[in-house]
Parts: C-alpha cells; sequence; structure tokens
C-alpha cells in the first residue's frame, strides 16, 4: 500500500504519538534495534496468513488487494479499514500521522491525478504478526495531471505559496517509481516509509525541479519546524549506527533448514551494497569502481533518480556515476541498512557433473570461489537453495557535501550556493535488487530527489 504525500501535506502535529508510542518529532522508529526472532519462536504451524482476515491468504495478497482497492476503484475510505488510527508515514519531504490525515491526502492525490494507477511490480515481505510482518512494495505509477478549482482565496493563497503544480501541467503524463514499505499486525498498516521521486514526476509534468525544491524547503522553515527536526535527528541516528542493528527475519523462507543459507545470501549482496554507496565508495573513482566490479554483474542494468530513471547498463555505466552523486565531494558519508527482505526464486544451486557453470550467473572466477565455498559451507542444504533471488534493502544515507557540487548533480545547473560550505544531508531510500549466484544483475533504487534538493537548498539565499 502507498499512502502519497501531496505537496499541500499538513505538518506533524506536535506531541501526537503513533500507536507504538513514539513521535515522529524523535527522530526514530520503533522497528530499529529489535531482532524479530527475539523471544518469538514460530510453531511448526506458522502461517503467512496469521493476523489477516480470510479474504487474504499472505502479505501480498493483503497490500496488493487494498492498494488497487483504494487507489483504482477510488475507495480511499477503505483507508480506515487498513490503518492504525495513529499511524505513521515517514517521507522524506514530509510525512503525517494518523488515518485522517492519510485520507486527506489519498483524496487530494486522487483530485489532481484521476486515472492514477499503480502497477505492483513486485512485492516481498518478511515478518510474522507479533511484531509486526514486512511489505517492500515496488510500484510503477501512472498518472495526468488535472487542473483543480481551489474552493477559497487562502486555499488559493496556500496554493501560490508552496505548490508546484499549475494549469500549464493540465494534460501531462507521467510515470514514475514508488516503494512503499509497510508494517502490518492484525491486518492494518501502523508504521510506513514511503519512497517517490517527486523530482522526475516534476520534470515530466513539465514544472522547474529547482523552484519546486525551493518551495519544499521553504515549507520546512515556515511551517514544518517538526520535519526539520527529524532530518536531523535520522542524520544522526544514520552516522551513528554502526552494523546492521537488526537480526534479519526469515520467517517468509517455508523450511526452516535453508534459512542459513538465504541469510548468509542477503547479508553478502546487502554489505557489499552498503560499500558501494557508503563512505568506503568515496575515497576515490577507482575505489568505487572495484566496489562496483566486486558486487555487480558486467552487464547489470542500474535505475534511479541518480541516472533519471533510466537504465545504466555494465560496470563502466554504474562506475561513471562517481563523479555525480550528491555525496560524491564528502568523506564522512554513513549508509544505515535499516531493513532487509529476500525472496528466494524458483531454481536451485544443484551440481550438475560434467556440465560447465553458467557462465550468465557465474561470469568472473571469483564467482566460481563463491560458488564451491557456498556448497562446502551448506553442504546439506546448497543445492536445494535458489541460484536467483531478489533482495530489499530500506537504508538511510547521511553524510556532510558541499551545496554547489550537489545541485549541480541533481539539476545541471549552477544554483545559488556558496561553494566552501559543507551541508547535512540525509536521503531515505529503498532498492529491489534482483540477483543471480552471488551478483546483482538488476538494481532498482527510489528515493525524492526533489527532498534531496530541497535540504540542500535550505539555507541557500
Amino acid at each position: 500500500m502507498t499512502t502519497e504525500i501531496s505537496i499541500q501535506s499538513k505538518k506533524l502535529p506536535n506531541g501526537n504519538k503513533s500507536s507504538e508510542g513514539y513521535s515522529p518529532s524523535e527522530g526514530h522508529s520503533p522497528s530499529e534495534g529489535y531482532s524479530p526472532s527475539e523471544g518469538y519462536s514460530p510453531s511448526d504451524g506458522y502461517s503467512p496468513s496469521e493476523g489477516y482476515s480470510p479474504q487474504w491468504r499472505d502479505t501480498v495478497d493483503y497490500i496488493e488487494d487494498i492498494t488497487y482497492r483504494i487507489w483504482e476503484q477510488g475507495n480511499v475510505e477503505y483507508v480506515r479499514d487498513t490503518y492504525t488510527p495513529q499511524c505513521p508515514v515517514w517521507v522524506l519531504g514530509g510525512g503525517c500521522v494518523g488515518t485522517e490525515q492519510v485520507v486527506a491526502n489519498t483524496t487530494r492525490t486522487l483530485d489532481m491525478f484521476p486515472d492514477r494507477t499503480l502497477f505492483p511490480t513486485r512485492v516481498l515481505w518478511n515478518g510474522d504478526n507479533v511484531r509486526g510482518y514486512h511489505s517492500s512494495h515496488l510500484i510503477s505509477t501512472h498518472m495526468t495531471y488535472r487542473e483543480t478549482d481551489q474552493s477559497s482565496d487562502r486555499d488559493l493563497d496556500e496554493k501560490q505559496r508552496f505548490d508546484v503544480f499549475s494549469r500549464e501541467c493540465h494534460g501531462n503524463q507521467a510515470r514514475i517509481r514508488v516503494i512503499a514499505h509497510c508494517m502490518i499486525r492484525d491486518g492494518r498498516i501502523f508504521e510506513e516509509w514511503l519512497m517517490r521521486d517527486n523530482g522526475e514526476l516534476y520534470r515530466q509534468l513539465g514544472i522547474d525541479t529547482t523552484m519546486a525544491a525551493k518551495k519544499l524547503a521553504l515549507k520546512w522553515k515556515q511551517d514544518e519546524p517538526d520535519h526539520l527536526e527529524w532530518l536531523e535527528s535520522e542524520y544522526n541516528r544514520a552516522m551513528e549506527k554502526d552494523g546492521m542493528g537488526f537480526e534479519m527475519d526469515l520467517q517468509n523462507i517455508p523450511n526452516k533448514l535453508h534459512r542459513p543459507a538465504y541469510r548468509y545470501l542477503a547479508h553478502f549482496i546487502a554489505e557489499r551494497y552498503q560499500k558501494v554507496w557508503g563512505f568506503q565508495r568515496m575515497s576515490s573513482g577507482k575505489s568505487f569502481d572495484d566496489l562496483v566490479r566486486e558486487i555487480y554483474h558486467p552487464h547489470a542494468r542500474f535505475e534511479s533518480p541518480q541516472t533519471g530513471n533510466k537504465d545504466l547498463v555494465g560496470w563502466e555505466g554504474i562506475g561513471g556515476l562517481h563523479d555525480t552523486f550528491v555525496f560524491g565531494s564528502s568523506d564522512s558519508v554513513k549508509m544505515s541498512v535499516d531493513w532487509i527482505i529476500i525472496e528466494p526464486g524458483d531454481d536451485t544451486r544443484e551440481k550438475r557433473s560434467g556440465r560447465s557453470p553458467n557462465a550468465w550467473r557465474y561470469p568472473q572466477p571469483s564467482d566460481l570461489k563463491h560458488k564451491e565455498m557456498f556448497h562446502s559451507n551448506f553442504n546439506d542444504t546448497a543445492a536445494d537453495v535458489a541460484e536467483s533471488f531478489t533482495v530489499a534493502v530500506r537504508w538511510t544515507l547521511a553524510g556532510k557535501v558541499k551545496a554547489i557540487d550537489a545541485g549541480i548533480s541533481l539539476t545541471h545547473d549552477p544554483l545559488d550556493i556558496p561553494s566552501d560550505r559543507e551541508e547535512q544531508l540525509v536521503v531515505m531510500g529503498e532498492s529491489h535488487l534482483q540477483c543471480v549466484g552471488f551478483r546483482i544483475i538488476r538494481d532498482v533504487t527510489v528515493y525524492d530527489s526533489n527532498a534531496v534538493l530541497a535540504q540542500i537548498l535550505l539555507h541557500s539565499s
């Protein structure tokens, strides 16, 4: 489920506590630092439908169904049946708390984009009904902007202050990526992280992206100090966090004997991914290129806001990103890995005597070494573990960046920002990593580039 937060979203209520007993202004999440398996050992009769009503067989069924009912079928009232009353929705550009705000934001978005569709590219899940199920919903969403009349002069004033849409956008279409990461208990979402690239949305609709980011920064300053506090606390959390900070949940893997092998594969990918996009990549272009070659397939496809949401192909294409990323000039960057989900494919790693390994799946000599080591370490189960798999990684990237460099990399135009000042920057994102063997063959990463640029512009003239 994705609860889209429109440009007009309200500021977080001061002192508003969620159902989990924390405030969004406190800058932390209840999922941080706990182990899903800690103190809870599911019985042999564990079922992925536990906690859901009979109409849903599991988390994937639930997410697909309620998203379609609320958005394509326009049943916005269904939000009240599927969200807890004080559910927090974390968004880099500005979140909200509570079912009523989710209903208001969803209604406003459908008013602007009445033909909006949300195609479920992939839904990954893990967890249980005690700590909460996690779902990572990768969406391809298409929409057409429709200009709506303002109900009063006051609404018009608000629109002129902060809204970025105009009559010139009427009829323009866009297709962007979204990832909605939800936590669900007893058939209700009680926490959500929403990643949507508003910068790409504005670009396709014909909106000046720098102007849109300036308006968002102004809104934070004037109307949403709580959100600035949250950005500060997220920066501190990511910079101070050491390691994963949680025990990976594998209850979505039916065979318990296979779970250690899948834990190894998930950590193998996530730890190297953290190296590529965290501090270690910053030392030099060569270091970044070496890390890319260590974990990405020689002909991997990479798509993110950093690439204009178009595919880059192969080591050279991905390696060329080193000088364009917003943290390219910073040596103080950390990536906090906040959650991991692994979904096995339908194949196996069964060894076939007399046949050479699949060159697509094991393209380098190092892959063959990993293959032998994997079979040695998981001798009894390795042959039955999937050779293809997908890993979802929810992450927070924090660091300091020279604002002029970051602005140019995002907008391709110089910005009126002193080049000798470094600013704190937080990026909340999620990546769906399709893998074979021990490499990423497709990386779809989503974050809000407009909210990133707004942070850079926050202290500009």
